[in-house]
């Protein structure tokens, strides 16, 4: 063998494939759990325009804040109830005098969406105290709350003050924001942010469900 066939023989590269290298590919970022996230082709575009994995964490991000700063007693809709519906009457009960009885039966409701608008925004929790009995909040009452909604002027919201939940009507008054109770006992007050209170709007109470 001359000198030229045998550098071209040592040079040749090995036509056989050895497969993926210990440690090949990328390394997740220290301290980080990495998944994978299967988007259809249907979705491509718009999970771009949204922001991409980027946009994915920070819905997760709220997620969890918002759990967080959720009462500790507070319960969830499924977010897939079966469906209920339920006979609702053609005509209002009379809370005056009585009037003459009419036919029953005419649509038929669900109160799962009758009540419950967004389920993963939607979390139900039980009145405590008497600060808002004037308002038809009474001890042991469900509240509805939806943290989707925008507060406005006149709602019942509930508000994380300092760490502590309270539910109040909301007032806004010449750019101040007031929580008024609205209670049969005068010991209540209104609530205004004074200096240094951490204040985290929570939801506005949508319905209050009673047992008769």
């Amino acid at each position: 063998m001359n000198k030229k066939e045998q550098t071209s023989k040592t040079t040749e590269p090995s036509s056989e494939k050895g497969g993926a290298r210990p440690g090949a590919g990328r390394k997740p970022l220290p301290g980080k759990f990495v998944t994978t996230l299967i988007i259809s082709d249907a979705l491509k575009e718009d999970f771009k325009k949204l922001g991409g994995s980027k946009w994915v964490r920070e819905q997760i991000e709220k997620a969890v804040y918002f759990k967080k700063n959720l009462p500790p007693d507070c319960q969830f809709p499924s977010l897939n109830p079966e469906k209920l519906e339920l006979p609702l009457a053609e005509s209002f009960v009379q809370a005056g005098f009585p009037s003459p009885a009419e036919s029953y039966v005419g649509a038929r409701i669900d109160l799962n969406e009758m009540m419950v608008d967004i389920p993963a925004a939607t979390f139900f929790v039980r009145v405590k105290g008497d600060s808002m009995d004037l308002a038809g909040l009474d001890q042991g009452d469900l509240l509805v709350v939806d943290r989707s909604k925008q507060a406005r002027n006149g709602d019942i919201v509930i508000v994380n003050i300092n760490e502590e939940f309270t539910v109040k009507r909301l007032i806004k008054r010449d750019g101040n924001i007031i929580l008024h109770p609205e209670s049969s006992n005068p010991a209540y007050l209104d609530i205004v942010p004074k200096e240094g209170d951490v204040w985290n709007f929570v939801g506005v109470v949508t319905y209050i469900i009673k047992k008769a």
